[in-house]
């Protein structure tokens, strides 16, 4: 079991009351987590729905994320993923090979 991955959004991002500073990963992709991305359609959305679900906060947090904290995001997710981390993974489609990686 990994240590949890926390991410401080250089952003705060605010949704239905709440404040978002920062998003916490703390477990490896589970089949929930897919079908979760099977409820979306398109890459990135699919991306911000497994990213969503894995720091447990709302679809639309991870909506407004910016493109630097999008990656800081998917060098989180690699960790649990035994993928190579590193700043390529903020590139959009070396995001979605990530996640497609993923994917059964």
């Amino acid at each position: 079991m990994r240590e949890p991955v926390t991410v401080t959004l250089t952003n705060p991002i605010d949704h239905m009351g709440q404040t978002y500073t920062e998003l916490t990963f703390t477990r490896e992709m589970r089949m929930k987590d897919l079908f979760v991305m099977d409820e979306h359609k398109g890459g990135s959305m699919r991306t911000a729905a497994l990213y969503a679900s894995m720091a447990n906060v709302p679809f639309e947090v991870i909506s407004e994320l910016t493109n630097e904290d999008m990656g800081a995001a998917a060098q989180a997710v690699a960790a649990f993923s035994g993928k190579p981390s590193g700043t390529e993974a903020a590139d959009e489609s070396k995001t979605e090979n990530l996640v497609d990686g993923m994917t059964p």
